[in-house]
């Protein structure tokens, strides 16, 4: 017997139990760590995800704000277009002369409307639409500048050659 009061036999097979669970122990630590390594790691990719997230967010309202803001300018200027054109035509039927097409009405906001199209296109890549806009098959490009495409306007103003300084 041993000072425990136990047999030697059986203080052997307490050392041998003892043995084969301190190596379960401590791989049952091991695995723990493992777990809270990985936890720990998911949590600060998550953190850094959040993160981004707020950050492309910032950016996203301020590319939609400065888009407003454009988008203002942008049907402010056309309103002026549209109301230059007009009296533009109105002065070249008080010449007698022929108003060019595209210059005013329905003609003009059609020609503008038809460059716009052509440009909303390449922000989607969606040959018709931009979300709930229907955009107009056109023979306009997203390349050409839009006063290029008035240039013919301008020229036939005035082109019959009545109640010009040329009679």
């Amino acid at each position: 017997m041993t000072a425990s009061g136990l047999t030697a036999a059986q203080a052997e097979v307490l050392r041998e139990q003892a043995d084969a669970v301190l190596p379960e122990q401590a791989g049952e630590r091991a695995r723990l760590k493992q777990a809270q390594t990985v936890s720990t790691r998911a949590a600060e990719r998550r953190r850094k995800q959040r993160d981004r997230l707020r950050e492309l967010g910032d950016q996203r309202s301020a590319a939609v704000q400065t888009a407003e803001v454009h988008a203002r300018a942008m049907a402010g200027a056309m309103r002026e277009a549209l109301r230059l054109g007009g009296d533009m035509a109105e002065l070249c039927g008080d010449m007698s002369e022929r108003v060019p097409t595209g210059l005013a009405g329905e003609s003009g906001a059609r020609r503008l409307s038809d460059q716009l199209s052509a440009l909303l296109r390449t922000v989607t890549g969606h040959a018709s639409r931009f979300g709930n806009l229907t955009l107009a098959r056109t023979w306009a490009r997203p390349e050409t500048p839009w006063g290029e495409e008035m240039t013919p306007i301008r020229r036939d103003a005035g082109a019959n050659g009545k109640g010009t300084d040329h009679e």
